[in-house]
This record gives structure tokens, sequence and C-alpha cells, in this order.
């Protein structure tokens, strides 16, 4: 079903290519038909491709567009491409070749922060947005198959698909979150954000995850709520 993962280093180096290689290979069972990754700097983006539609075989990501300092990457399946393909303006050719991803990219492009309400699936994304030195990470409102972790450690914040997407990296803690076992034990699951992992999240359904590298700060917010 496709895989994002991501790493951005908080200590004035730049990312290895070789912890990116170990992030996505950790991923590739979600996404085995390709494996990409883009960097620059101190932030690394990956994209683990699963094909299942026509569209897929289109698909170019991690996408960046220096033109407006964006690159990002998004995993999941849009349901309403052709009423976005309308508001946006695209032609029946146009969309017919035209992947998921690079709909929401647009959709992005022409209402910011709206666009997480207005594509309509099941999906994860990611944006980092150079001039404003923030990343964005945002879950669907459903949340029906698509997770998204992270960790913010004092060297770096990665984020992943699936746990062991952080765990590929050597620097990463792997002690157990005894307090989200013992919840687990008792099928208590209030907690929608804890994982088995000590200093691994999830970020709930509905909810924009912005991170700020610079002073290390990191917000939470849903966009979307149940009427």
């Amino acid at each position: 079903m496709s895989a994002i993962a991501g790493l951005i280093h908080l200590d004035n180096t730049d990312v290895q290519v070789t912890d990116l290689q170990k992030m996505a290979s950790a991923l590739k069972a979600h996404g085995p038909d390709s494996q990409k990754m883009w960097s620059h700097q101190e932030l690394g983006l990956i994209h683990c491709l699963m094909r299942f539609t026509p569209e897929d075989y289109f698909e170019q990501q991690p996408m960046v567009d220096k033109n407006r300092g964006i690159a990002m990457v998004f995993s999941g399946r849009v349901d309403n491409r052709q009423e976005l393909a309308n508001l946006l303006n695209l032609g029946k050719e146009q969309l017919k070749t035209m992947p998921d991803s690079q709909l929401a990219q647009l959709a992005f492009a022409t209402w910011a922060q709206q666009a997480f309400s207005k594509v309509l699936g099941d999906w994860v994304w990611a944006i980092w947005q150079r001039d404003k030195k923030q990343l964005l990470l945002v879950r669907d409102p459903q949340g029906y198959s698509r997770s998204l972790h992270y960790s913010l450690q004092p060297q770096f914040f990665a984020f992943a698909s699936a746990p062991k997407g952080l765990m590929a990296l050597p620097q990463m803690p792997r002690e157990m979150d005894q307090g989200a076992l013992a919840d687990f034990l008792i099928l208590n699951h209030k907690n929608l954000s804890s994982t088995m992992y000590e200093g691994v999240k999830r970020l709930e359904p509905g909810h924009i995850l912005t991170f700020e590298p610079t002073n290390r700060k990191l917000t939470i917010k849903g966009y979307w709520q149940y009427d």
C-alpha cells in the first residue's frame, strides 16, 4: 500500500544516504515496486511505491517544487479525483496520467492547509516548506489503513509509515513503553497516539503535526472532527 518516511538532523549535520537507505529497506514490503529518496542538507525524504492503479505508473516521488520551495511525499488513495480536477481546472487527458500524489500536490499549492479537508480518501502526507523551515505531517480523517509514526530525539526527528522504518536507524532507542503495554493488556485503547516503543508516537487521524527544526517546536492540532 506504499509507504513514506523522512529524517531531519538537528545537530547541524547533513543527512546520510546510508540512513535513508536503511529506512527504505525496512519499508520495502510496503512498497516493493520502487524505493526512491531525496535529500538536501539536514533533510531526507523517502517514498516506497506499491502500484495499484494505472495512474501509479506515472508516479514520481519524492516531489520537489523548487519554485515554491516545497518537497513532499504522499502515500494513499484519492477518492474524489474528478471533483478536484474540476476545481483545479484539469482536463480529462491531463487527469488520466496524473497520479494521486501530483493531484494532492496541486491541491496544496492552490489551497494550502485547506487542501487537507478537500482531498478525500485514505492517505498520509508529509510536506517540507523550505521558506518557513517547517515540516507538516498529515493523516486523513478516517485513518482507516494508513498510519504515520514519528519520533523526536536529541539529534534528529524522524517519521515513517511503520515503526520499523524508524527502528532501522542505528541511533534510534529501542526501549519498550511499559505504560502502552499495560494499556494494551487491559484493552485500554483511549490513547490513540501511543505505541509499544518508548519515544515513538502515532499521529492520530484528522490531525496535522507541525515541526520546526530551528527551535525543535512540535505542535499537533486537529483539522477535522465528526459531526
